[in-house]
């Protein structure tokens, strides 16, 4: 109960400094992050992490880590390749790239995926 208020405190807390021309800092946006990635709100923090990248503020890496965790456990590898790519756009966070043992996850559940596809389009078309 209490980390669903903290999430939205924090969510407030941000938006109403961009609400009065404050800019956030990098470390208040990676905690607003870290703190919805914890509660799986993954929109809400994607939409943090996109502001992140657009103030050109450097992503840390366990924040980076865990979006990237939550978005393949959510099996939103879509979003997870746009964030992938933001990041390579933007100086500060063109190093960040996915721990070999999660590139081995992303790759298991996309082959799940494509099976599932697979699966679906087999049945349609008997």
């Amino acid at each position: 109960m209490y980390q669903v208020q903290e999430c939205e405190v924090a969510k407030k807390l941000i938006d109403r400094m961009l609400q009065t021309g404050s800019v956030p800092d990098h470390e208040s946006y990676n905690l607003v992050i870290g703190l919805l990635i914890t509660m799986n709100q993954i929109d809400s923090a994607l939409k943090y992490m996109d502001l992140t990248l657009k103030s050109g503020y450097m992503v840390s890496m366990n924040v980076f880590t865990d979006c990237v965790r939550s978005c393949v456990t959510a099996r939103r590898l879509d979003v997870l390749a746009s964030i992938i790519e933001k990041c390579k756009t933007t100086d500060p966070n063109k190093s960040l790239c996915p721990p070999w043992n999660l590139c081995n996850y992303i790759a298991d559940v996309a082959k799940q995926i494509i099976a599932s596809w697979h699966s679906c389009l087999l049945d349609c078309t008997s």
